[in-house]
C-alpha cells in the first residue's frame, strides 16, 4: 500500500490542522504528540506557539525523550533534569502538558521483527501510558508533514539513540573493530590532544605511555571508547591523541583517577606542550550521501 503525502507551501498553524484532517484519521484515547522541542543554542525549531492549534485539537501531551548526545553547548538534552529546564525555557510547559518519556526506567523493549540491523528497539517507559501518537516534524522540502502513528519507534529512549544510529559494518583500521565499539563512538565526546616537543620527544612520550601500560590502563577505564596515538606525516615533532569517552561523567572520573598523575609526569619528563580540540558526536551520523564516499 502506497502512502499518501500532502504538501503545503503556506506553512501556518491552521494548515497543519488542515493537513491532519486530510489524513482521515481520528486518534483514539490519550494522545502523545512528538515534536522536536529545540536544542540549547539552536533556534531552528518550530515553536510551541506554532504547534498549539494542532495540539489543542487533540488535547494532546507533548512528548520527548532524552538524547544519547549533548547539544552543541555541552549537554542539556541528554539528562532529564537539564532537559526539563530547557523545555521550560523554550516555552513548552507554558502551553502544554509535557512528558519526558524515559525520565524513569526501565525502557520498554519492543522486538523488531525481520530487522536488518536491530532485533529490538528501546522506547521511553511512558509510551505505555498513551493510546496513540501524532508525530509533528519539519521537513527540509519546505513543507510540513503530519504523520499519524498509533504505535511506532519515535519516542526512542537515550539507549535507543545509540542503537539505531549505528550501521554494523567491518572497518579496517578506523576507530576500532566491532559493532559495539562503533555504536559507542556514535555517542562519544572526543578530545583531540596534540602533544608537541623537540628532538622526537612527543613520539618517545607516546611510546612510553604504551610500553608502561598507562595507555592500556586508561583504555580499561569505565566509559573509555578510544585512546590512540597518531603522528602527522608533515609534523614529526607532534603526536595526536584521539581520546573519546561515552559522556562527560566518564571524562570527569578519568580526570579524578591516578592515571592523570602518570600522564602529567611523562608529559613533564618529555617537556611537551599541548593544544586541544573537543567534539560531540553528531546525533544523525553520516548521511547516505556522505556514506557513499566511504569505502568499507
Amino acid at each position: 500500500m502506497k502512502p499518501k503525502v500532502y504538501f503545503t507551501r503556506d506553512i501556518t498553524p491552521e494548515n497543519v490542522v488542515r493537513l491532519y484532517h486530510l489524513l482521515g484519521v481520528e486518534l483514539p484515547g490519550k494522545v502523545a504528540v512528538k515534536v522536536h522541542s529545540g536544542e540549547q543554542g539552536n533556534q531552528n525549531y518550530l515553536t510551541p506557539e506554532f504547534w498549539k492549534p494542532m495540539v489543542d485539537e487533540l488535547g494532546g501531551t507533548i512528548v520527548e525523550c532524552n538524547t544519547a548526545y549533548g547539544d552543541a553547548s555541552g549537554g542539556v538534552r541528554d539528562h532529564t533534569e537539564t532537559h526539563w529546564k530547557l523545555m521550560e525555557e523554550h516555552g513548552w510547559t507554558t502551553y502544554f502538558d509535557v512528558d519526558i518519556m524515559d525520565a524513569e526506567g526501565p525502557d520498554v523493549v519492543w522486538p523488531v521483527h525481520g530487522g536488518k540491523q536491530l532485533a529490538e528497539n528501546h522506547l521511553g517507559k511512558h509510551i505505555e501510558d498513551y493510546d496513540s501518537m501524532l508525530v509533528l516534524a519539519r521537513v527540509r522540502a519546505r513543507g510540513v508533514l503530519a504523520g499519524a502513528h498509533c504505535t511506532g519507534p519515535v519516542p526512542r529512549s537515550r539507549r535507543a539513540h545509540v542503537d539505531t544510529s549505528s550501521r554494523p559494518r567491518s572497518r579496517r583500521g578506523g576507530y576500532n573493530e566491532g559493532v559495539p565499539q562503533q555504536r559507542r563512538l556514535l555517542m562519544a565526546i572526543t578530545v583531540n590532544l596534540y602533544y608537541t616537543g623537540e628532538n622526537g620527544a612527543a613520539r618517545a612520550f607516546a611510546e612510553e605511555m604504551e610500553a608502561s601500560g598507562t595507555a592500556a590502563a586508561i583504555r580499561a577505564e569505565a566509559g573509555n571508547v578510544r585512546y590512540r596515538y597518531f603522528q602527522p606525516l608533515d609534523d614529526p615533532e607532534t603526536v595526536l591523541l584521539i581520546d573519546a569517552w561515552e559522556d562527560q561523567a566518564a571524562i570527569d572520573a578519568h580526570h579524578a583517577s591516578p592515571m592523570m598523575a602518570k600522564v602529567a609526569e611523562l608529559r613533564d619528563k618529555y617537556d611537551l606542550h599541548m593544544t586541544a580540540e573537543r567534539y560531540v558526536a553528531d546525533e544523525d551520523g553520516f548521511s547516505a550521501h556522505d556514506q557513499s564516499f566511504i569505502r568499507s
